[in-house]
């Protein structure tokens, strides 16, 4: 009977006369409080699984918020890159606009003071 108190419950019990019931009685009380004990222990562990699983919820939501929020800066950091890359692209190619009118105005004056040379002979002073 002692190995049923023990938490052996894979053996059957025999009792056969008062003490043999007696002992049965007290190995039942002994079962009795070892298995409040064990049922205490599984309620307190299933407690602190609980607490624990809300934490993990806590700082999974706090990691995802963080997450869409890293998200949305990146967006808009690529947004901005991208917006100052077409502003860059518009720079040079104003800039090669300029550069062409510069050349186009530099030949036009340097055509225009050959042909002025040509009018009015080489290597004479004219009044401008």
């Amino acid at each position: 009977m002692r190995h049923c108190a023990n938490g052996d419950l894979t053996r059957d019990i025999h009792a056969e006369g008062l003490l043999d019931t007696r002992t049965m009685a007290i190995s039942l009380q002994d079962l009795a409080l070892k298995l409040r004990q064990q049922v205490q222990l599984i309620d307190t562990s299933a407690k602190e699984v609980a607490t624990s699983s809300r934490h993990i919820a806590t700082v999974s939501e706090h990691t995802r918020c963080h997450s869409d929020l890293q998200k949305q800066e990146m967006e808009q950091s690529a947004a901005a890159i991208n917006e100052m890359t077409r502003a860059s692209a518009e720079v040079a190619q104003s800039a090669l606009k300029a550069n062409s009118a510069a050349q186009d105005t530099q030949r036009v004056a340097s055509e225009g003071g050959h042909r002025r040379q040509h009018l009015h002979g080489d290597g004479e002073q004219t009044d401008g």
